[in-house]
């Protein structure tokens, strides 16, 4: 066995991809829905740790390495990190796994907000070009009923930002979220 720390989840499409945990919980982790990481303080994991994490998969897969054609970065918002960190841990990524075509993690709007358009640029170019994020719905009242943290119009800046960067973004909603009382606006807002 290979001694690294992973987190307790990834998307289902992620099956085939290497796992490497940035971060342990979500930065928000308040959503009413959510309870995936309740009890779990958020941390970051020093850019040491991550970078040691992927000399070890390196050596433990040696030649198989090539392998894996995508790495997830877990937790449930490894992008809330500093660019600067995340761009340490890509190129360290790309040298030990050149055969990766895809950095995919979870990312909540905020966190890519709180990115310059230089940096989402720059971290796409480094090979982080898929995002996943649970915008849930695009109502504002049900976001907040729902304690998301985030607004519709950040949903929507965050996405043409990154997006602006050349990143993939596959996004997830709650269809029922707002339960019969608000189905109709959820549905309208939404596909807005």
């Amino acid at each position: 066995m290979i001694d690294v720390e992973l987190g307790p989840i990834r998307p289902p499409s992620e099956h085939q991809s290497l796992l490497l945990r940035l971060t342990r919980g979500c930065s928000w982790n308040r959503c009413f829905f959510c309870g995936l990481y309740k009890g779990m303080r958020f941390s970051v994991r020093s850019t040491e740790e991550v970078i040691g994490d992927i000399k070890k998969y390196a050596a433990y897969y040696g030649e198989r390495a090539s392998f894996f054609k995508s790495c997830f970065l877990q937790d449930g918002d490894a992008f809330n990190i500093p660019a600067k960190d995340l761009l340490s841990i890509l190129h360290t990524l790309k040298k030990y796994f050149p055969a990766l075509q895809a950095v995919t993690t979870y990312a909540r709007c905020d966190s890519i907000l709180k990115k310059t358009e230089t940096e989402l640029q720059a971290l796409c170019e480094v090979g982080l070009n898929h995002l996943y994020r649970g915008i849930e719905t695009g109502s504002d009242t049900i976001l907040q009923k729902i304690n998301k943290g985030i607004t519709a119009e950040q949903i929507v800046k965050s996405g043409l930002a990154a997006k602006k960067a050349g990143m993939t973004l596959s996004e997830f909603t709650l269809l029922g979220i707002g339960g019969k009382s608000l189905s109709e606006e959820n549905a309208i807002e939404t596909a807005k």
